[in-house]
């Protein structure tokens, strides 16, 4: 990914999560997948939300969400798995 925000946004999480480690460079590497960029995008008010997970596992995309965005003190962190099909009925006559 290349945006124009991706040195901002690289050097905000920064910022955020030195004392966890973040480096600039691994912020920027890590940036380069959707779902962080997606999170920093809806941490930093420039989106209003992410859909995530289709190509991810759970894991996978509940991590950058918690990382960057976080969970409000006193309250509890959910996600769902939703498919919807459509379905074509035909009847013989």
């Amino acid at each position: 990914l290349t945006g124009s925000k991706l040195d901002e946004y690289a050097h905000l999480w920064t910022k955020m999560r030195s004392r966890k480690g973040m480096t600039e460079k691994l912020a920027r590497d890590l940036l380069q997948s959707r779902s962080y960029y997606g999170c920093m995008m809806v941490q930093q008010g420039d989106a209003d939300g992410l859909l995530n997970g289709i190509s991810r596992s759970y894991p996978e995309t509940i991590k950058p969400a918690i990382q960057i965005v976080g969970v409000k003190p006193g309250s509890k962190l959910a996600g769902i798995y939703m498919m919807i099909f459509k379905f074509v009925f035909t009847i013989a006559v």
